[in-house]
């Protein structure tokens, strides 16, 4: 009867630790330092988007914060440290930051597409898995545009845009008034510049070529 009433002790006091250390575990795993890097992360992965994704994202974007609130970020990166700041001023409110629909995109060819919701994204997505691994890592685009660029539309018309916006609103007034007539899509015009996260600069001159600078970049 002492053994078992030993063993019963011993077993609940091994439970009694793992069950403290499990809660010091979580209470170091959340901490300041760490509001934002897991939230801009998940959001890159659900996008499939920057270093290790198959798609860029044309910043700024708008996100939701989960107070209802909206702001604008100009990468991932920002979306961290906006939601960290946002999180240590609401430490009490629970929820992620949501992308708000619609942005744009450029793909690994050069096209440039206008994304109404998360269900195009797998549509564009079909042939093209990223690999982000488990944990957050970097979170900023593999690279960005110089501007001005310039956008060969299907109907043959070119247009230049010398900013992120215009070629955002251009974008959206395309697929709203075209999409159903062309099945191609909006191409960037080359030669363009790239800018990497380190601020150096590579002209691309097609397609391929900048399908190559976002496969070295990953």
């Amino acid at each position: 009867m002492l053994k078992n009433i030993l063993k019963v002790n011993g077993l609940m006091f091994l439970m009694i630790v793992g069950m403290m250390t499990s809660c010091t575990k979580e209470s170091e795993d959340v901490t300041p330092e760490s509001f934002g890097a897991t939230e801009s992360f998940e959001m890159r992965k659900g996008l499939n988007a920057g270093r290790g994704g198959c798609l860029e994202v044309i910043f700024p974007i708008d996100i939701t914060l989960p107070d209802g609130t909206s702001i604008e970020v100009s990468s991932f990166l920002d979306v961290k440290e906006q939601f960290k700041s946002w999180k240590e001023a609401n430490p009490d409110v629970d929820g992620k930051p949501q992308v708000v629909y619609p942005i744009e995109v450029i793909t690994k060819d050069g096209e440039t597409v206008s994304i109404n919701d998360r269900s195009e994204i797998k549509e564009l997505l079909k042939d093209c898995r990223g690999d982000f691994g488990d944990k957050p890592r970097n979170h900023k685009p593999c690279f960005t545009l110089e501007y001005p660029i310039s956008i060969s539309f299907p109907d043959g018309t070119t247009e230049a845009y010398d900013t992120r916006r215009e070629l955002k609103q251009a974008l959206r007034t395309w697929k709203r008034e075209n999409q159903i007539q062309f099945d191609a899509r909006p191409q960037l015009v080359y030669p363009l510049i790239i800018i990497f996260e380190d601020e150096t600069t590579q002209t691309v001159n097609s397609a391929d070529e900048l399908a190559t600078a976002k496969e070295d970049c990953d």
